[in-house]
């Protein structure tokens, strides 16, 4: 009878996670899938006489990757999630037993066998599980984002809760040793509790840095994504932008072959060639740097610059193709240090901006510098902190996630005014 209450025990919990936090709509599905989970889950607990904290704690474990198989979810949110349905379940059999406790000695003196108790418990399980069900199938309890949102939290909670068990579990063993008694069958026990702790914790830590690892990447690439979609976008409308200016260019040689005499035709379509090599676009003179993201981050931004009216001059000696950031961090650095510096010198008068990159010391150098207008320099020490902007609310994250990304690589960020031009300087 006692392996047959570990079985529905273990039956209620998988069935609350199912209807809480799982497939809320099927309940044969729930059902099914949650008798095959139970009775393998079961199989160690079943087992053994005693069913100690740790044991339960293994017992979930268990629950959490075998509800993990087809699910696909995240181990840790299973894990948390099983833990609450194992606390749903205590709540049913407390419900259960006072419930019983209380009708048995109202009615029958206190007088009752187990076969009346199981199926008692067996009929408040189901009571209670319609109405989980019930209250929980149209509503997203967003357990999995809480979790997400407070992933370092509960993994730590999980890890004291793990090694306070093993130090209560070493104080027993110390204790029984210590009473000189027969301790072989006890110390067993206790050291088949302490493998499935230290089991345990190992496998919870592995997948949470495994998961954490996973977001991370998926992060940087979303990252990356979001920083050079526009910048690819600039290059493709520059190049049909360049196309469709060499044709025009072709269309008038055309024209003028038609139209010139012969004569005169020589020395015309050499004075025009002439110009077009003069006039060469932006997208050539950057054409010989090597690095992709230098490429497009300039070409964007100058662009952008020159539609304002504002005198953009480069001097590229090193296209930081060595530099150990990674595309997405290069992206924040030289988008925001451009960002800023057509903003400012857009509110002065003879606007410029001047762009240096170069090699010192095995030092990568990345210089800007732009006009400013009534520029107050007591404001430097503040400029890289968050929050902090001239520009107004909602501002001032662009030269503080620039410096979080230079100290990172041990780098210098160095911001000084010169005349009416403020110089920003990083060596990593």
């Amino acid at each position: 009878m006692e392996s047959v209450y570990k079985i529905v025990e273990a039956m209620s919990i998988v069935l609350i996670y199912h209807l809480v936090f799982l497939n809320k709509n099927s309940i044969r599905y729930n059902i099914s899938r949650s008798s095959i989970i139970t009775l393998i889950a079961s199989i160690p607990v079943i087992m053994v006489d005693r069913v100690s904290i740790s044991m339960l704690l293994a017992f979930i474990l268990i629950l959490a990757i075998i509800t993990n198989i087809g699910v696909n979810r995240d181990i840790i949110v299973n894990f948390v999630e099983i833990i609450l349905s194992t606390a749903l379940a205590l709540l049913v059999q407390l419900i259960s037993l006072g419930t019983f406790i209380g009708i048995s000695y109202a009615f029958f003196d206190g007088k009752f066998s187990d076969s009346i108790s199981f199926i008692w418990f067996i009929v408040v399980l189901v009571i209670l599980l319609s109405i989980f069900h019930l209250y929980t199938k149209d509503k997203d309890l967003q357990i999995d984002k809480f979790i997400k949102k407070y992933n370092d939290i509960i993994i730590i909670c999980i890890n004291t809760l793990i090694a306070f068990l093993i130090i209560r579990l070493a104080v027993e063993v110390n204790t029984i040793l210590n009473e000189y008694i027969e301790v072989n069958a006890i110390l067993n026990e206790y050291l088949i509790e302490l493998g499935f702790l230290s089991f345990t914790a190992i496998f919870l830590n592995i997948f949470y840095f495994i998961n954490k690892y996973r977001t991370n990447l998926k992060n940087k690439k979303s990252e990356i994504k979001e920083s050079i979609n526009p910048l690819i976008q600039e290059l493709i409308d520059e190049m049909k932008s360049s196309e469709h200016e060499y044709k025009n260019h072709l269309n008038i040689l055309y024209c003028m072959i038609q139209v010139c005499k012969q004569e005169e035709l020589k020395d015309r379509a050499k004075n025009y060639i002439g110009d077009i090599f003069e006039n060469k676009n932006l997208l050539n003179t950057l054409s010989d740097i090597n690095n992709t993201i230098l490429k497009a981050v300039l070409l964007s931004k100058i662009n952008q610059a020159e539609k304002n009216n504002i005198n953009c001059k480069h001097k590229i000696e090193n296209d930081l193709e060595n530099i150990p950031l990674d595309d997405s961090e290069l992206t924040i650095i030289l988008s925001n240090l451009l960002n800023n510096a057509i903003e400012a010198a857009n509110k002065c008068e003879n606007a410029k901006i001047n762009i240096h990159t170069v090699l010192e010391n095995n030092k990568h150098i990345i210089k800007v510098a732009n006009s400013v207008n009534n520029f107050d320099e007591k404001t430097i020490p503040s400029l890289t902190k968050a929050k902090f902007s001239t520009k107004g609310k909602g501002r001032g994250f662009g030269l503080h996630n620039i410096k979080n990304i230079v100290e990172k690589y041990k780098g210098n960020l160095d911001i000084r005014l010169n005349d009416d031009m403020l110089e920003i300087t990083i060596s990593i």
